[in-house]
């Protein structure tokens, strides 16, 4: 009767302090929670007709998991720098006539950590290169910056 009656405290007292592997209460790992987060976009060396296609307000999602980044809030189109030799031979940058670098900032929610901001399932970092959508585009962009807003 007393094995019974200790073992009973034992497991009332790690029920009570949290030592049991309960993720919940004071003792317990706390769940991520949603910031608002602003990530900088570059998609370099366009062709000018393609800025038309980004419009504040639209969702920007990755192709491949359709896992939304958040919404346009900002587009600047400038011309794209290029390599151009000189008579002899020295590379200069110069702004191109023909193409374009776009520079989109959008605004979303994410789970930040030390893993990164994770969107849904996703994980997006600085410098990925991988393909987004919008409603008008799809398109190669690469992050330039990551930050929670108001920081």
């Amino acid at each position: 009767m007393k094995r019974i009656l200790i073992a009973t405290l034992i497991v009332l007292a790690f029920a009570l302090s949290g030592c049991g592997g309960s993720t919940s209460g004071t003792g317990g790992t706390a769940e991520p929670q949603l910031q608002n987060v602003e990530l900088v976009m570059l998609i370099r060396a366009a062709q000018p007709e393609i800025g038309d296609s980004f419009k504040q307000g639209q969702p920007v999602r990755v192709k491949d998991t359709g896992t939304l980044l958040g919404e346009i809030t900002d587009v600047r189109v400038e011309e794209s720098l290029a390599a151009i030799p000189d008579a002899q031979g020295e590379l200069h940058a110069a702004r191109s006539p023909v193409l374009v670098d776009i520079w989109i900032t959008i605004e979303g929610q994410a789970n930040v950590s030390d893993s990164g901001f994770q969107f849904g399932s996703e994980y997006v970092y600085v410098n990925n290169d991988i393909r987004y959508l919008t409603p008008l585009a799809q398109f190669a962009g690469i992050i330039t910056r990551m930050k929670v807003a108001g920081q």
